[in-house]
Formats: structure tokens, sequence, C-alpha cells
């Protein structure tokens, strides 16, 4: 089974789609209602964990880890906290009127790695 958590109205074949009112990624009886625990083969995570604060964020990889299969693959992508473009990291920063207003994290690929680490994850 292959998961799109936040598709937007998106879908692609051979993949179930999900935004928030369907699956609050952070509370594992929304979890329960769609899914058996380690049945999960793949979960894709597009521009969802920007929306996180880092609390909400830790809580949200434990339940996708909870119900991917062992060897299973969790695939986010949020805003690069480490661009070098100025403009770009203010355009992406949390609070900004245009496109962040509802960010509450800029990540940076070190600082996931790091959450990660004794907790079940193996990040690259």
């Amino acid at each position: 089974m292959k998961v799109i958590i936040g598709a937007g109205g998106s879908s692609q074949p051979g993949w179930i789609s999900f935004n928030q009112d369907d699956l609050d990624i952070t509370r594992l009886t929304d979890w329960a209602k769609h899914f058996s625990k380690a049945s999960i083969d793949c979960i894709v995570a597009e521009h969802v964990w920007e929306h996180l604060t880092m609390e909400q964020g830790f809580i949200a990889a434990v339940n996708c880890w909870l119900y991917l299969k062992p060897g299973g693959n969790l695939r986010l992508a949020v805003p690069d906290g480490l661009h070098p473009s100025f403009n770009y990291f203010n355009w992406v920063k949390p609070g900004n009127w245009i496109n962040g207003d509802d960010h509450k994290v800029c990540t940076r690929t070190e600082a996931l790695r790091e959450s990660s680490k004794g907790h079940c994850f193996n990040a690259p």
C-alpha cells in the first residue's frame, strides 16, 4: 500500500491520497480508522511537515513509523531551510504573509536527521 499525505486534491495511480480532514497525522485514532499497523509500504508527504510544530512533526513521524511495514519508506519534502537565496528563504519562512502564513518551522536536513537518531528511523 502506498499513501500520499497532504495530497491537496491530487492523486496518483496506485496511491491512496489523504488530506488533513481525512487523516490528521498527529492522531493515532485517525491512523487506526484507515490502516492496520505495519501495513503501508511507502508514505510520501510533500510540503506537509512545515505546517507542524517540531513536536507535532516528531509525533507524526512516529505515527508513520508505526504504520509502515518493516523496511518501508517515509519520504518528506519540505522547504529548504539552507537555501542560499535570501528571497526564497523569506518566501517560505514561518509567518510570511505570502506563502508561509501557516508555516511553523523551516527545517534543515541535518535537524531532521538529528531528531530521528535513536527513534527507529534511518535517515540518509
